[in-house]
């Protein structure tokens, strides 16, 4: 049987939407990109990396994702991470 996920973060986390607020209020945000060539189908959930933009630029990252909370995890950690980078003095 196969370990459930334990979400790392709690929705309420002050600190974690204090970060995702700052970072799109800079112009930075992070989604799941979905990757092309999939096979479609109703019950079918695709495989996603993650995605990016800052102003003008963006890009994807080169990890591959299920689209779970894990995934989300990771991007809350990107956005936490980017707000320490850009509040650090």
């Amino acid at each position: 049987m196969a370990k459930k996920y334990k979400d790392r973060f709690l929705y309420e986390d002050p600190y974690v939407l204090e970060a995702i607020i700052y970072c799109w209020d800079k112009g930075f945000t992070y989604y799941p990109a979905v990757l092309p060539n999939q096979a479609i189908a109703l019950k079918f959930i695709p495989k996603v990396k993650i995605g990016w933009s800052a102003g003008k630029e963006s890009g994807v990252g080169e990890f591959i994702y299920d689209q779970n909370q894990e995934m989300y995890d990771k991007i809350y950690d990107l956005y936490v991470h980017k707000y320490e980078q850009l509040t650090r003095k």
